[in-house]
């Protein structure tokens, strides 16, 4: 049977038994590949791996780092990647999206008026793409774009852009300054 890049798995007791059929008994009654086997399963094996070695009574578990076994040790950079590409992108995504909806309600520059207390929060716009023109969005919800002035850096709004002006989308809603000074703080 074949595992990942193509590399054999002999981890169940008959195959390991058969390539282990020259095997000597070691102290502890338990048969050992010999060193002529030992070298043929490493010849083949080209990365470290995990043996499992098979017990009298067709039972397989002892785990040991070797050779002999064809079983890739590549679990390291799954788990890295696991660990990154999960763990730690959700726990970002919801710490910044946590954020948007606590801190820009207490800190920041009120623009407009409106019905709550959201505020701009300028250097969380970066890692929310724009969101925390929060103010802009309780003023304006159904506009795409939060960020209504040059120096307010929208990312979000930069890709929807890109998208229209590839006929991906349309009828876009913006805010005309003229709505934006009628709503603005005196």
């Amino acid at each position: 049977m074949l595992v990942g890049g193509g590399l054999p798995l002999a981890v169940a007791a008959g195959e390991h038994q058969r390539i282990a059929a020259g095997s000597q008994p070691s102290s502890g009654g338990q048969q050992q590949p010999d060193a002529a086997v030992r070298a043929g399963c490493a010849a083949r094996c080209v990365q470290p791996c995990v043996a499992f070695e098979a017990r009298p009574g067709g039972r397989t578990g002892d785990l040991e780092l070797d050779r002999a076994s064809e079983v890739p040790v590549a679990t390291a950079p799954l788990l890295l990647e696991t660990f990154w590409g999960g763990a730690v992108r959700v726990f970002v995504l919801h710490h910044v999206t946590y954020s948007i909806n606590s801190l820009c309600h207490f800190y920041g520059r009120r623009r407009f008026t409106t019905g709550d207390q959201s505020r701009n929060l300028a250097w969380l716009s970066v890692a929310s793409l724009g969101e925390a023109w929060h103010n802009n969005h309780h003023a304006f919800p159904t506009s795409a774009f939060h960020g209504l002035h040059r120096f307010e850096l929208d990312l979000s709004a930069l890709f929807i852009t890109l998208l229209e002006r590839a006929g991906l989308v349309w009828d876009v809603v913006r805010v005309s300054p003229e709505r934006q000074s009628a709503r603005a703080l005196a």
